[in-house]
């Protein structure tokens, strides 16, 4: 099936169940009038008994026998329970969505050039209606297969494009989209979403940045500058580890010398904190950041790189555990090369004195 046939297809079903929509409309519609006609009715008899009351008290020599006035009419009632009017209107609404949904899909595959982004919206619009359109299967199938490719044209393109953008600042950039490295940082691409993501080794750095070479590599510059360019003193900062690790280990009750290595990380960030922010006022404008990338990097630098030790107490970092690798409360990844996957996840810091 062609796109254009894929097109016909999805327009012709948009048709057959906006049909039934209206049909469905229709009849809700038309229950509802015909409950209101009920009640129009019953209130108008009420008003016609309230005035013949007024006329027996103007004329109680002409009041007639009382079976004068016919029987009341049963009350209102719905032509349909209301049981069933619910399911029609559950089913009323899944239509619309289903209408919505072709007539969304439809338009996208008419734009010219295709826009992947649009693609996207449309496919997650179809996914979500499996129970309420049978030839989902079939469509989705060939709908995604439009989608595959025109990602695939994208990321050619923009590939190129994001390569050349860094080459003019003398960085190669490595591997193909949607993910791409320079140096320890990865650039993952969504082109159905128009967005990158960087991040160093594992650990995210910054927010997601608009699918632009210039504003990818920015973000790259300000990540490789928050990392690479600080001023670090490595005695202070292992001095500030160990201490961490003698807090962590307070606070977990436990006598053992391994403390996870995130609760260390959030401890060591604390104790980075001016005396203002920690004594006085801790408001978001005192606050230092410390990122968990910054961590890894001073991590890989002062303790595998360096080895330095505070006082005589030598770190260690103990690898994490493949459970632990799915949670960034569990574990935190040192890179230990030169590219984004040379490294390891580690889960616990402890201290050993020499000799």
């Amino acid at each position: 099936m062609s796109q254009y046939e894929l097109i016909d297809t999805l327009e012709r079903l948009h048709e057959t169940y906006s049909e039934r929509c209206k049909r469905i409309t229709a009849l809700l519609n038309e229950v509802k009038a015909d409950y209101k006609d009920q009640r129009k009715a019953q209130n108008r008899r009420n008003r016609i008994k309230d005035g013949y009351v007024q006329y027996r008290l103007f004329y109680p020599e002409d009041m007639p026998p009382e079976e004068a006035i016919a029987p009341d009419p049963p009350p209102a009632v719905w032509a349909i329970q209301d049981s069933e009017r619910t399911r029609m209107r559950s089913n009323l609404n899944t239509l619309n969505r289903v209408v919505k949904a072709l007539h969304f899909a439809a338009e996208a595959l008419q734009t010219e050039p295709l826009d992947a982004v649009k693609l996207a919206k449309g496919q997650e619009m179809l996914k979500a209606l499996r129970s309420a359109l049978p030839e989902l299967p079939d469509i989705l199938g060939r709908y995604e297969v439009i989608l595959q490719a025109t990602v695939e044209r994208l990321s050619i393109t923009f590939g190129a494009t994001l390569r050349d953008a860094f080459a003019a600042e003398g960085l190669t950039l490595e591997g193909r989209p949607p993910h791409m490295h320079v140096g320890r940082f990865r650039i993952a691409l969504d082109f159905t979403k128009r967005t990158a993501n960087l991040s160093y080794g594992k650990e995210p750095v910054g927010k997601s940045v608009k699918l632009s070479a210039e504003l990818i590599l920015k973000a790259y510059r300000a990540a490789y500058k928050e990392i690479y360019e600080r001023e670090m003193n490595g005695e202070e900062w292992i001095k500030q580890l160990y201490e961490a690790w003698r807090t962590t280990c307070f606070r977990q009750g436990s006598r053992e010398s391994d403390a996870s290595l995130v609760a260390c990380y959030v401890e060591l960030a604390l104790q980075r904190q001016s005396d203002s922010f920690l004594r006085r006022e801790p408001r978001k404008s005192l606050f230092k950041e410390y990122t968990r990338a910054q961590f890894a990097y001073d991590a890989d630098l002062f303790i595998t790189r360096r080895g330095l030790r505070y006082d005589g107490w030598m770190p260690i970092l103990r690898t994490a555990s493949k459970a632990q690798t799915s949670s960034p409360e569990r574990a935190i990844w040192i890179v230990s090369g030169d590219t984004p996957d040379i490294g390891s996840y580690f889960s616990t810091l402890a201290f050993r004195k020499d000799g």
